[in-house]
C-alpha cells in the first residue's frame, strides 16, 4: 500500500511499522527499486518516531519514547545503563 498517496498534511499520520527503518536506510537498492527508493526519500524520510526499540548486537539498546530524546543504554545482567543520549537519531554505526 502507498501510504503517501493516502497522506493529507492536515491529518497526522500514525504507522505501525517494525521494518520502516529498512526503507529510510536504503536496505531496498534504489537501482533495484527506483520509485520506492524516491518515495522513501521524499515521504518517510521525515517521519517522527514516536517509539522505537532496536537491539545492538546483544551489548543494549536504542530506545525512545517521543517527545524524550533517543537514548542508548547498554544492557546489564540485571539491569540497564543509560549511556548517551541524543536529540537526533543517532546513525547506527554512531550508536
Amino acid at each position: 500500500m502507498n501510504l503517501e498517496k493516502l497522506y493529507q498534511p492536515s491529518v497526522p499520520m500514525v504507522i505501525l511499522n517494525g521494518a520502516l527503518d529498512k526503507v529510510r536506510t536504503g536496505y531496498y537498492p534504489a537501482l533495484f527499486y527506483p520509485e520506492f527508493a524516491k518515495c522513501a526519500t521524499r515521504f518517510y524520510s521525515d517521519f517522527e518516531a514516536a517509539y522505537y526499540l532496536r537491539p545492538l548486537g546483544g551489548i543494549g539498546w536504542l530506545f525512545r519514547v517521543y517527545p524524550e530524546p533517543w537514548q542508548l543504554v547498554r544492557q546489564q545482567r540485571d539491569d540497564l545503563q543509560l549511556i548517551e543520549t541524543f536529540e537526533r537519531r543517532p546513525m547506527l554505526g554512531d550508536a
